[in-house]
């Protein structure tokens, strides 16, 4: 992409109230390692509520604490992957917190229970979650796991 499209402005796109995080949520992030540049992305402003772009829900500041606490499913954020939304068979749309800091993709929602280390379970999309977003809004995006996986193996990459 020519411009790099900026979170906020693409969660606006999509119909959200885009608020200032509270300030629980930032020393949520802060408490589990979130790299700066996640929390400054966040910083700058998260959805008010939970909001649709096409089937994928792309989740509230809240919603993301909730989802990835440890009563829920902490093992995505124990191997480096932050749930922010959730595809329509339940995969879960996650940015990368360790190896491509910031990259968005989805994570298998069939197999990541059972897997040692999820992110072998992980498939990268794209280079932020507001590339993620557009591209699942524009319709250019897939809306699930194995859809992604298709998509790069159709696009030559490797999943």
């Amino acid at each position: 992409m020519a411009n790099k499209p900026v979170l906020q402005e693409v969660l606006r796109q999509l119909g959200g109230s885009v608020v200032k995080p509270t300030t629980k949520f930032l020393a949520w992030l802060t408490a589990n390692n979130i790299p700066e540049t996640i929390v400054k992305q966040f910083s700058a402003g998260v959805l008010n509520k939970s909001k649709y772009a096409r089937s994928v829900m792309i989740y509230s500041g809240d919603d993301i604490e909730s989802v990835n606490s440890k009563g829920a499913i902490p093992i995505a954020l124990r191997n480096g992957l932050l749930i922010v939304g959730s595809g329509p068979g339940g995969d879960p749309a996650v940015v990368d917190l360790q190896e491509h800091v910031g990259s968005a993709g989805y994570l298998c929602h069939e197999t990541m229970w059972q897997a040692s280390n999820v992110r072998a379970e992980y498939v990268r999309l794209a280079e932020s979650l507001a590339e993620l977003v557009v591209g699942i809004h524009q319709g250019t995006m897939p809306l699930d796991y194995f859809d992604a996986k298709d998509f790069l193996q159709c696009d030559g990459e490797e999943a």
